[in-house]
């Protein structure tokens, strides 16, 4: 019996979950395939990955998850569109007469030109989508990067904040040792005294 695994999800447990998540759905799969297929892979159960993609992976994917779905339904309209040129390219041989052939060949023509052209549109998207999935792998390494720049100025801010205190109560002790505190100052008298001729004191009003 294969045990259950209950450590932590490492970047490679990720990396095989999103893959396999992507890749049933650009197949049409369900996404309960998907953690049934990965839960297998990783000895992990169903309901383990189905909660790590939806909590953590979901939104960090989410452009991969757009570009997937784009790429399901092309492959459906793919398929509906070879159906139709099925269809047609059986339809003369139940024709009599060559005429009716003739018609119903310049119609399978037609078909195979719109075929092609949804083909060509298909691989300029796919040139496109690829472009954006290197621009938003680009930016989620320029945002780690700015992440781990933004933690270590924070780190470095912190140092330098506590070196700044422990300078500050340096020097207000060295200042207390240099000038020590003195006998309080006498208040000057609110009331004034003046001479008179005499020597004698009187108070002024």
């Amino acid at each position: 019996m294969k045990t259950v695994r209950q450590d932590a999800w490492t970047p490679e447990d990720d990396g095989v979950l999103v893959e396999v998540i992507l890749r049933h759905i650009r197949t049409s799969s369900t996404q309960l395939a998907a953690f049934e297929e990965a839960g297998q892979t990783l000895g992990r159960t169903r309901a383990a990955c189905g909660f790590r993609w939806n909590a953590v992976l979901r939104k960090e994917y989410a452009a991969q998850l757009e570009i997937a779905k784009a790429e399901r339904r092309a492959n459906r309209e793919t398929v509906v569109q070879s159906e139709g040129v099925q269809e047609r390219q059986v339809a003369p041989v139940e024709l009599g007469t060559i005429g009716e052939r003739e018609v119903e060949s310049d119609s399978v023509d037609l078909t195979w030109c719109r075929v092609i052209k949804f083909l060509k549109a298909r691989r300029d998207d796919d040139e496109k989508l690829r472009k954006r999935v290197k621009q938003v792998d680009t930016l989620q390494r320029e945002n780690r990067a700015l992440q781990e720049e933004n933690l270590r100025l924070h780190s470095e801010l912190s140092v330098i904040r506590g070196d700044y205190l422990a300078l500050v109560k340096i020097m207000e002790r060295a200042r207390k040792e240099v000038m020590p505190s003195s006998e309080p100052i006498p208040e000057r008298p609110t009331q004034l005294f003046k001479m008179d001729e005499n020597g004698n004191l009187e108070r002024m009003e």
